[in-house]
């Protein structure tokens, strides 16, 4: 939530015992900024009734902010 800079990211890595070498190749790809809102969903495994809810899920997602933006998200 908050994001990392790279110093952060060189001290955590540091602390985990990981190589020089490997700090300097991964380190900009670790580093993000803070206050961007995601969504994260966790399943332990997908099976036909979890990827129908989440198609359910983004399909509702897309037909609220055609309500907000008051557009018609599904007139193709």
């Amino acid at each position: 939530m908050l994001g990392v800079n790279e110093l952060q990211v060189r001290t955590d890595l540091r602390a985990k015992g990981r190589q020089p070498d490997f700090i300097d190749k991964v380190a900009l790809h670790k580093v993000h900024k803070g206050n961007r809102p995601t969504n994260t969903i966790l399943m332990k495994r997908i099976s036909p009734h979890s990827l129908g809810n989440l198609i359910a899920l983004y399909e509702h997602k897309i037909f609220v902010q055609g309500i907000i933006l008051q557009i018609c998200s599904f007139d193709q």
